[in-house]
């Protein structure tokens, strides 16, 4: 599972995560997992999105990443001409990434024989930024339905507001814990969503609980860019080569 926290300033947006990454068997991977990525050469847009859920999956057919396909799909429709409301591209990339899957998987039925999903979200992505100058924040949820894949379903980021930090994706003793502390600029951000997430790693946890811990890494979004208030460290872990 992953820890994932984000704040709207009056100078941009935050967005966070941890780094740690196990396996379907809990085995830890890495503790520098990359989760936080940007979409910041797409024409009108500057955004980073932070994946979490079930990010790798080794189906029959192979693995099937969803930071590496995003990654790809991010890169074509950045040359792209993409007309319609200012989630258009959220709306295209959702479809993308979902039609990557399907391929992956042969049809819409998930095997069970693999690996055992814990509810109905498969991953999500969550996206903060602007678009045509205009603030958004939206998530991309990709469910399945007794393990017959669903179509994606796009939410506004529930909780966000201006000011205030927002534990996206952790455990539910930090997400339902109230935070009232006005956060003013991108350093004040970075300081809130890294002490989120932080709370999340740190959070006492039963035996089967998700365990998040590994490297933060923070990402900010401005009208006039995207970059790293804290780098991640590149990934270590790829998925093997379909055999």
């Amino acid at each position: 599972m992953t820890a994932i926290a984000g704040v709207w300033t009056p100078e941009g947006f935050v967005l966070g995560a941890d780094g740690l990454t196990k396996n379907e068997h809990g085995q830890t991977i890495s503790e520098h997992t990359q989760k936080v990525f940007f979409a910041s050469k797409v024409p009108d847009y500057n955004l980073a999105y932070a994946w979490c859920g079930n990010t790798a999956l080794n189906l029959p057919n192979g693995w099937f990443d969803f930071f590496e396909t995003s990654a790809e799909v991010v890169s074509y429709l950045a040359s792209q001409t993409i007309t319609g409301p200012t989630d258009r591209f959220i709306r295209a990339f959702s479809v993308f990434v979902h039609d990557h899957f399907v391929v992956r998987l042969g049809g819409m039925t998930i095997p069970t024989q693999k690996f055992q999903l814990r509810d109905d979200l498969i991953a999500c992505v969550s996206f903060m930024g602007f678009v045509d100058g205009t603030p958004i924040a939206k998530q991309v949820f990709f469910l399945h339905d007794k393990y017959q894949l669903e179509n994606p379903r796009i939410c506004d980021t529930e909780g966000i507001k201006p000011g205030f930090p927002l534990v996206i994706s952790g455990p539910s003793s930090v997400l339902d814990r109230p935070r009232f502390s006005l956060v003013r600029d991108l350093q004040d951000g970075t300081r809130a969503v890294h002490n989120c997430i932080q709370e999340c790693i740190d959070a006492p946890r039963k035996k089967d609980d998700p365990e998040y811990g590994g490297r933060i890494h923070i990402a900010t979004v401005t009208l006039e860019k995207a970059d790293w208030a804290e780098s991640p460290i590149e990934r270590t872990w790829q998925p093997p080569c379909d055999q």
